[in-house]
């Protein structure tokens, strides 16, 4: 391991400004960082690496694209609950209208979960985004199951209105109605 962690240390600035051309939020490349260092350390168990920098380079390249791959699949599948699977398309059998149409509609749900109240946001990042399930979500967060359904459903309207603001027709029904908006907060008495 000695050599793998000089040569992790020597390449640790070039490596860090790489990952930031691919996330550049601090937190993100610390993540992706130590992912590295990780399947670096691994590989070094198992083979005899002769060009560390190239190989560091290469593992880099690898989990970054791992990593937005997985952030892709769940930005779509947050975007089918908004408007099915019509709201992307896949863009190897598309022209470049309908790909610049379907980053558009990427940019626009993006903006919609920026719009979303804080606690509503959240929830909805970390179960349409991060894949959380909802009772893990109750849990990590001291809340009712019932209650992340709720922010999840909100979410999934306000998002859907946004949407049609701005011209894009999500999360209507099969009889073309839209979903009426979940309240959050509120008890029914009996």
């Amino acid at each position: 391991m000695g050599k793998l962690l000089d040569n992790f240390n020597r390449h640790e600035r070039g490596l860090r400004t790489f990952i930031r051309g691919y996330f550049p939020r601090a937190e993100d490349v610390e993540d992706v960082l130590q992912e590295v260092f990780l399947r670096a350390f691994r590989q070094d168990q198992r083979t005899t690496i002769f060009f560390y920098k190239a190989f560091l380079y290469k593992v880099a390249r690898n989990v970054c694209l791992n990593e937005l791959g997985k952030a892709r699949r769940k930005m779509e599948s947050a975007a089918e609950d908004l408007g099915g699977p019509d709201v992307f398309v896949d863009a190897s059998h598309v022209d470049s209208d309908a790909r610049l149409d379907s980053r558009r509609r990427l940019a626009c749900l993006a903006e919609a979960v920026e719009t979303l109240p804080p606690r509503c946001q959240q929830v909805f990042i970390m179960r349409k985004i991060d894949g959380m399930q909802i009772n893990e979500i109750a849990r990590e967060l001291g809340v009712s199951a019932s209650a992340i359904e709720k922010h999840v459903a909100h979410g999934l309207y306000l998002c859907g209105e946004y949407l049609r603001k701005k011209g894009y027709d999500a999360g209507q029904t099969a009889s073309g109605k839209v979903a009426k908006p979940v309240r959050l907060g509120t008890k029914k008495s009996k």
